[in-house]
């Protein structure tokens, strides 16, 4: 589940990117887990990443993909869709200056 904090939806609505990243204990080792959201033009991008750390050298990742929607609510629901095994809150500041994902430098699926 994802749950973005009134403060953040306001900073995402100004073009800034909110996300979070986590770590998970699991079966397969420590895994990062990130999501991130922006919004760039009329579009709201949606970014997410899950890699075991046991894998980050090789760059493999499980997940690894940048989505665009037309709506904040359809971004939030693809990215439960995405990361449903997972609990993620997003509020103002937990990047702390960083950026999970370039817009620009991105792959960008789009349903059509």
């Amino acid at each position: 589940m994802i749950h973005m904090q009134t403060e953040a939806v306001r900073s995402l609505e100004r073009g800034k990117q909110v996300g979070a990243s986590i770590q998970l204990n699991t079966e397969v080792g420590l895994k990062w887990i990130s999501v991130a959201f922006q919004k760039l033009g009329n579009e709201y991008l949606m970014h997410a990443h899950v890699i075991v750390e046991t894998k980050m050298a090789s760059e493999t990742y499980e997940l690894d993909e940048t989505r665009a929607f037309q709506s904040l609510h359809d971004a939030i629901n693809g990215g439960e869709k995405l990361l449903s095994a997972y609990q993620i809150d997003l509020r103002v500041g937990a990047l702390k200056g960083q950026y999970i994902f370039n817009p620009q430098a991105e792959t960008i699926l789009r349903d059509t």
